[in-house]
């Protein structure tokens, strides 16, 4: 997901990590395959993000988005 520029729409097709503590973290936040999202801010210092979905903004961690694998819409 760290790839998706800001304004920019994508779809989550995959995680690239499957530890319990990971899903249950993306769960919370109620990300999911299949949900579209839309960048709102990306901070090339740490990577973190702010993305829109469901309209609602969420936090990311830079390391969280980069083990989502988002297919560009």
């Amino acid at each position: 997901m760290s790839d998706l520029s800001p304004g920019k729409q994508g779809l989550i097709i995959g995680v690239k990590d499957q530890q319990l503590s990971f899903l249950q973290y993306l769960d919370e936040k109620g990300i999911g395959i299949g949900k579209t999202v839309t960048t709102i801010k990306h901070d090339p210092y740490d990577q973190s993000m702010i993305i829109s979905m469901d309209q609602k903004e969420i936090n990311l961690s830079g390391k969280a988005a980069g083990l989502i694998f988002i297919k560009s819409l």
